[in-house]
């Protein structure tokens, strides 16, 4: 004797009962396991496309991160080295006195 879910409930039920205890379904034990085993096979496959699915996109966000914080870096990196004090100086003179 074994355990099988309830093809109505899902609920462990023996594999020799007649019908489920808890919803009452009427069980016939040849196709009750190939629709367990079905079912088993049907969770695994969908948990597995879900984490692939859930690993890709957090890779992909992750990626678009890392770009983002390079692109942000060497943006400030720029203005930095653009930045010349003694231009600045000139250009506000020469702006002054016109």
């Amino acid at each position: 004797m074994s355990l099988i879910n309830c093809i109505e409930c899902d609920k462990m039920i023996s594999d020799k009962a007649v019908s489920c205890p808890n919803c009452g379904i009427a069980i016939n034990n040849a196709m009750t396991t190939d629709i367990d085993t079905n079912k088993l096979n049907s969770k695994k496959i969908n948990s597995q496309s879900e984490f692939k699915l859930n690993f890709i996109s957090k890779l992909l966000i992750s990626i678009i991160l890392v770009g983002l914080f390079i692109y942000l870096i060497s943006l400030m990196k720029n203005e930095k080295d653009d930045f010349d004090p003694e231009k600045e100086w000139k250009h506000l003179l020469i702006n002054k006195d016109h």
